[in-house]
């Protein structure tokens, strides 16, 4: 996830990222920074499970840092990061749906 932020904040042309259970900080990539230098013209999704505390907390965080182009989704559960696709039977058609909305 965080390397998704990373990576659209690199590709300006890049319109979207969903990032799952994304952190503050995680093995040294940070998301406050890329996030803050997005244009207004890309979009991020930040997705976390309710009970996954670190991302959950990181993505309110998140979220308020540039709530003008990041949505945010807490979803029922504890899963992290991809095996949310497994535990949230339409996430993965919400995700289609958020990127061809892009």
């Amino acid at each position: 996830a965080n390397l998704s932020l990373d990576a659209l904040e690199r590709y300006k042309d890049t319109k979207g990222a969903v990032l799952l259970s994304p952190g503050l900080t995680y093995r040294g990539v940070v998301t406050d920074k890329p996030l803050k230098s997005l244009s207004s013209s890309q979009k991020v999704w930040l997705v976390t499970a309710e009970g996954d505390e670190y991302s959950n907390e990181s993505v309110l965080k998140l979220q308020q840092i540039r709530p003008d182009i990041a949505t945010m989704s807490i979803l029922s559960g504890k899963d992290h990061g991809t095996t949310l696709l497994g535990s949230q039977p339409t996430l993965i058609s919400d995700i289609t749906k958020f990127i061809n909305s892009l």
